[in-house]
């Protein structure tokens, strides 16, 4: 099992904000739609969650964010562990355009592979040491998508923190 981090940039090429469509069981509006892999847990969002900022479940929510004019005026940042399925992909096609995504795994021996998508190497997150890849931007309805693979970039070594000697007392 690994934890997956998905940030999304999300712009809007209009000279006006996007309010998004009204749900009609619920009356609030969303601007994005995202769907996630069977066997998903513990999802959680970078801010207010399911039933404040994002309507929805585990395998599918909504973002009810307003977008605003501009080339990346919208962040949506969300988390969720998945059991590691060699070759598993998720696909995404999102109805805005994206001006750049990233996705963290915080493993070391699980990467993804995805086309657009490029490895920046690992670093220290909330999740602990995570493998990083970014890519975008993309056009709306633009589809990508990422499969899990082994690993194939290198885990750094950790560096050894020297910690400075205890003052002595001179007896004094």
């Amino acid at each position: 099992e690994a934890r997956i981090a998905e940030f999304y940039l999300i712009g809007n090429t209009s000279d006006r904000a996007f309010i998004g469509v009204a749900d009609p069981d619920t009356g609030m509006r969303s601007t994005i739609v995202f769907s996630l892999p069977a066997g998903t847990t513990n999802l959680t969002f970078d801010g207010a969650g399911i039933g404040e900022r994002f309507i929805g479940d585990a395998t599918r929510f909504a973002d009810s964010q307003p977008i605003l004019p501009g080339t990346a005026t919208l962040e949506v940042n969300f988390s969720y562990d998945l059991r590691y399925e060699q070759g598993q992909t998720i696909e995404r096609a999102l109805d805005l355009p994206i001006a750049s995504i990233a996705v963290l795994v915080s493993s070391e021996t699980i990467g993804v592979d995805g086309m657009g998508l490029n490895p920046g190497g690992f670093m220290n997150t909330q999740m602990g040491m995570a493998a990083s890849y970014s890519g975008g931007p993309l056009a709306a309805g633009e589809a990508f998508s990422f499969a899990f693979v082994p690993q194939t970039m290198p885990v750094p070594t950790p560096t050894p923190t020297t910690q400075p000697a205890a003052p002595r007392d001179s007896g004094s």
